[in-house]
């Protein structure tokens, strides 16, 4: 079960990141008429609700066109890197399943360290993700980023010690 979780929240962080983009971005003539309304309006964003944790990362923290534009272009080239990782833990899983059922604990053994270095691969994507995303902020952008990120963090060691 944690391993779904773990799994399920790499995912969610990858395409979170696919939506900062996709919520920052705005037609020109949309972005047109909302600087015409407001001078301060294009340095804000709209979050999406779905993507929770993608939203409490970015919370506070106002984004430039230009830099929505390299955010956009990191996230990218991170989405390419962690598509086989989802196609490799998906299979693993399937693994799981198909020699539990078999009754073929090796088999089961063998798809649990599949997944595990795979986590680990997830994780270090991540890592990297977070570095280059903070790299584009400001100083003070970089403040408010990492205490988001630090009570994302908070907030997932309340939760496995509730599961545990």
């Amino acid at each position: 079960m944690r391993t779904r979780h773990m799994a399920s929240f790499a995912l969610a962080l990858t395409l979170g990141a696919a939506t900062l983009a996709a919520a920052q971005s705005t037609t020109v003539s949309a972005q047109t008429d909302v600087a015409q309304a407001t001078p301060a309006a294009t340095t804000t964003s709209n979050w999406p609700h779905r993507h929770r944790h993608h939203s409490r990362l970015f919370r506070g923290v106002h984004l430039t066109a230009d830099q929505r534009a390299k955010v956009s272009t990191i996230r990218d080239q991170y989405r390419t890197q962690a598509k086989p990782l989802f196609h490799q833990m998906r299979s693993a899983h399937r693994a799981i399943r198909d020699a539990k059922a078999r009754s073929d604990s090796a088999g089961v053994t063998t798809a649990r360290a599949t997944i595990e270095t795979v986590r680990t691969q997830f994780t270090s994507l991540h890592t990297q993700w977070m570095s280059d995303v903070r790299g584009v902020l400001t100083p003070d952008q970089q403040t408010t980023f990492d205490k988001n990120a630090a009570a994302i963090q908070a907030w997932h060691a309340r939760h496995e010690q509730r599961k545990s």
